[in-house]
């Protein structure tokens, strides 16, 4: 968990599976209705090595924001209903 997410109080975690990603955690957080997922990074299919990047990647779909984060083979994603200006600020904390 990126230490940005480390002290928000949860309202609820399930597990699921995802036809794509595989084995999906996700977390909802009480702050701003944020919502966490963890789920397994792509693997290269020759070496399989885990799909490793630095800092967030932001994504936006269907009034959807996330900020994804890969670290030891799992991604990371926070994510809020609105834009990336309303989930940078999440982000920066530490």
């Amino acid at each position: 968990m990126p230490p940005e997410f480390s002290r928000q109080r949860t309202i609820g975690v399930r597990v699921f599976d995802d036809d794509e990603a595989g084995q999906v955690a996700q977390i909802g957080l009480a702050e701003n209705r944020l919502q966490l997922f963890l789920f397994p990074a792509r693997r290269d299919t020759k070496t399989g090595k885990a799909e490793e990047f630095d800092g967030w990647r932001y994504i936006e779909q269907e009034g959807w924001t996330g900020a994804v984060q890969a670290q030891k083979g799992v991604l990371f994603m926070a994510a809020i209903r609105g834009t990336k200006k309303d989930l940078a600020p999440f982000l920066s904390r530490r």
